[in-house]
């Protein structure tokens, strides 16, 4: 007998967009996520380095928090301090 197979992302945030609207150059602004394992096992993960072209943008704050149980979260901060005036589009990666 098997195990049951999980399909689709061990983990799901919220918001699942990280928006920074009307900001201000040279000041800094901030969003915590919430990210949800939605897996049916305990599951990790780790925040990728970010891309080269927006690492000076910004930073990430968030303690590891080891294997988390399903249905079980935990916060990530973003810290986004602009330098200029322009549209950034761009991923985070997290490895699961």
């Amino acid at each position: 007998m098997q195990g049951k197979v999980f399909k689709g992302p061990a983990f799901i945030s919220k918001p699942d967009k990280i928006l920074f609207r009307d900001f201000t150059v040279g000041k800094m602004h901030s969003l915590t996520i919430s990210l949800t394992n939605v897996s049916n096992a305990f599951n990790s993960f780790n925040v990728l380095p970010l891309n080269e072209r927006i690492r000076n943008f910004f930073e990430v704050d968030y303690t590891p928090a080891g294997k988390i149980s399903p249905g079980l979260s935990c916060s990530i901060t973003f810290r986004f301090t602009p330098i200029v005036n322009e549209d950034i589009h761009d991923f985070f990666s997290v490895l699961a």
